[in-house]
């Protein structure tokens, strides 16, 4: 009877403590924000990471009772901005506005000073499809003829890339489709729609910037984007998944914290997120990036993120891309 007692009274003191910490959380996160908020963009100013950057903090401004502001921290292709973040206090007053690199890096540079657990995902803002262009003096007006012509010709299709997304893009369309395209690397967008225009290559993932002034003139054919629904910029143009299912390959951005951050401040955090990319002139200023406006939940984004890792993760084993 004395040691019912005596546990009976441990349960109510652990519980009488569960509670009182219960009840510091739920004020803590009913008091934050108190301060200015950083939004680190691991980027220099006035790259699309940055735009991207200004327009949510300006929109999450607005809502969340206090100033965002942008916290350009660029260096090591992210890895000094995203260091830092890792590193920073769980304390919801530090983000960092992440890119689909942050998918790759995992399986592309695992040696990387931080890992995918060092940050909570807070909310998707959106992503930006790649446009599939080629000659319009080629016979290829839509993906299954570039799938055809693959399939004829292993070996002698030959495709221009920019970036490491257009990279994965082609390479995704060779495990997919069943084909060998073969990447051609350029030092920009520029210098691989100049050889398209002059049929040193047959085709080119590239960003809508890149690209969509030739398609407009008709130096260039767009074929489809890579997005998993039809453009909010360009939305006659098919997506290459009306072919080939699943497949997806644009670069996304999105919105992370330190990992250990309250789980309230990531609902506050991602909710004052949601307002802000309702906004119009937000979502305006997003869609002249080519950014197809998203947003999401802290679950939905988790989710998404960890098919992203496993999806790259085998195509670039599958194409056994290296580190440049």
């Amino acid at each position: 009877m004395i040691v019912m007692c005596a546990l009976s009274n441990r349960f109510r003191v652990v519980a009488f403590s569960l509670a009182l910490l219960a009840g510091i959380s739920n004020a803590c996160a009913q008091s934050y924000p108190v301060r200015p908020l950083h939004l680190v963009s691991p980027f220099p100013p006035g790259g699309g990471n940055d735009v991207i950057s200004r327009a949510l903090a300006n929109g999450m401004t607005r809502h969340i009772g206090q100033s965002v502001i942008v916290d350009n921290r660029p260096g090591a292709e992210t890895v000094v901005g995203m260091s830092m973040v890792a590193k920073a206090a769980p304390d919801g007053y530090t983000l960092i506005m992440t890119s689909s690199t942050y998918a790759i890096n995992p399986t592309l540079n695992p040696g990387l000073p931080y890992t995918v657990k060092d940050f909570e995902p807070v909310s998707l803002i959106g992503s930006a499809p790649l446009i599939l262009t080629t000659n319009p003096s080629l016979p290829l007006s839509s993906v299954a003829d570039i799938i055809v012509l693959a399939k004829a010709k292993p070996g002698q299709v030959f495709a221009g890339s920019a970036s490491l997304a257009s990279r994965l893009a082609i390479e995704l369309l060779n495990m997919m489709a069943g084909v060998k395209v073969v990447h051609v690397p350029y030092k920009g967008t520029a210098l691989a729609a100049t050889d398209l225009m002059g049929n040193r290559v047959h085709l080119t993932f590239a960003s809508a910037p890149g690209v969509l002034p030739h398609i407009k003139t008709g130096k260039l054919r767009g074929i489809a984007v890579t997005g998993a629904s039809r453009s909010q910029v360009m939305p006659d143009l098919p997506t290459v998944a009306e072919r080939l299912p699943d497949f997806e390959a644009s670069t996304w951005y999105g919105v992370l914290v330190p990992a250990g951050t309250s789980p309230d401040i990531v609902r506050r955090l991602g909710a004052d997120i949601a307002k802000a990319l309702a906004e119009p002139d937000v979502r305006e200023r997003l869609i002249t990036q080519g950014i197809d406006v998203a947003g999401s939940t802290p679950e939905q984004f988790k989710s998404y993120v960890q098919a992203e890792i496993v999806k790259w993760a085998k195509v670039i084993k599958f194409a056994d891309v290296r580190p440049d």
